[in-house]
């Protein structure tokens, strides 16, 4: 038996789009004095509506509140259930995050992981977040004889860091990389902005709207920069602030979460003459409509079909979509020789519009040629073929069936492929 995979693995921002846009976004904040101090969901209304968009919020931010607190608060598991939530934040205590290891995975991870479980359980569209908090400045001398780690604000926030990311990773989750603003504005500073309040969790005016400068970048998608500043903040102070947070989320958006990687996966098993498939996909993709010559149909992970497959071009074309029904992907077909299997995508060196279309086609191809073009249908079978000289032209597919057909350009020592399809 031969086993032959493909794959789909791109950096998606679907689940991101889909709120980009929203004249009202509706955000929960379950935090603690943190997400309190000068009110932080406040600052980043204003300054979206200064931005023209909007946010409806509400917050559970108990002083002290850790994930594991908030799993048997009844505000918040209240607002959880009763309010539509496009994303809701989550904040675990800065002290669960970066001393012990086992108070990590014993109570921070199982508690992030059931509340975004019972979140789902009630929205299933709702996307999490992770609000990524700042380290102390000097550190956390109390502890840091025991945790080495802590005697610094790096190896701090370090800590925050990487395991909020953790918890953002185990939970399909975002990261509002509120900390590493914070460290970015010390780094690159002049030391004119003071972030830290009198208590170590407690911000100013000016940490307080850093953070929510991270904040509007991240849920919505768009620059903070030019955005509505608070009185006690300078238009020269808010100009710095708004480009760190920016430049923090935006510059490492794979960092973040923010477009996590898409994959799906058929695996090809043959034996005789027939060839096992099965579906397996990343945790985001909920269904796959694999379209073949056999017809189409809608798969979930774990599903195995048979198929009579013969050497050459066999198409298997994988529209990829999430639970909220957002398409995040394709491939577009597979080349089955003996025993290997090439995955075939969309090449961005020719172009073809208008694409669905009508049966004519513009094809633009990327030099003089001359290139040969052939259509191939879902059978493999070539139902048409030319050779062509110059930068493209027409391609006349109206004497064929309604469908979905492969083009294939070849010229030289490169080969485009485009999937086509014909409509009425």
């Amino acid at each position: 038996m031969v086993a032959m995979k493909i794959s789909l693995a791109l950096a998606c921002g679907m689940l991101f789009t889909q709120l980009n846009g929203q004249s009202t976004l509706r955000v929960f904040f379950a935090g603690n004095e943190m997400t309190q101090a000068f009110n932080i969901p406040s600052l980043v209304q204003q300054l979206a509506a200064s931005k023209g968009d909007s946010l409806y919020w509400q917050r559970s931010t108990p002083p002290g509140g850790t994930l594991t607190a908030h799993t048997t608060n009844t505000q918040t598991l209240g607002y959880l259930e009763i309010e539509q939530w496009d994303v809701v934040v989550f904040q675990e205590h800065p002290a669960w995050l970066g001393l012990s290891d086992e108070v990590f995975l014993q109570e921070s991870m199982p508690s992030a992981e059931d509340l975004c479980q019972y979140t789902r359980g009630f929205h299933p569209c709702v996307k999490p977040a992770f609000f990524l908090p700042w380290g102390a400045k000097n550190g956390d001398t109390e502890n840091c004889d025991e945790f080495e780690w802590v005697c610094t604000y790096a190896g701090l926030q370090d800590s925050l860091t990487a395991r909020t990311r953790q918890l953002a990773l185990h939970n399909d989750a975002w990261v509002i990389p509120v900390g590493e603003s914070w460290r970015n504005a010390l780094n690159f500073g002049d030391g004119s902005i003071n972030l830290y309040g009198d208590l170590p969790l407690v911000s100013t005016l000016h940490g307080s709207y850093l953070a929510a400068c991270t904040f509007y970048r991240t849920l919505y998608g768009s620059l903070s920069l030019g955005g509505w500043h608070p009185e006690g903040i300078s238009a020269l102070e808010a100009e710095f602030l708004q480009t760190i947070a920016d430049g923090t989320v935006g510059l490492n958006e794979a960092l973040w979460n923010l477009k996590p990687v898409v994959w799906a996966d058929l695996l090809f098993d043959q034996a005789g003459i027939f060839t096992t498939i099965s579906l397996d996909a990343s945790a985001v993709v909920d269904s796959v409509v694999v379209t073949s010559g056999i017809g189409q149909q809608t798969w979930e992970v774990g599903d195995i079909g048979a198929q009579t497959l013969s050497p050459g071009w066999n198409y298997f074309l994988l529209d990829i979509y999430s639970a909220c029904g957002n398409q995040l992907g394709e491939i577009d077909s597979v080349f089955i020789e003996g025993e290997t299997a090439v995955q075939i995508r969309n090449a961005p060196g020719a172009l073809v519009y208008p694409n669905p279309g009508n049966g004519l086609f513009t094809v633009v191809l990327p030099g003089d040629g001359p290139w040969q073009l052939s259509v191939i249908d879902l059978q493999g079978r070539i139902i048409m073929q030319h050779t062509r000289q110059g930068l493209g032209g027409t391609l006349d597919l109206t004497a064929m069936p309604e469908g979905v057909y492969l083009l294939r350009v070849t010229g030289g020592n490169r080969t485009y492929h485009h999937r086509i399809q014909r409509i009425r």
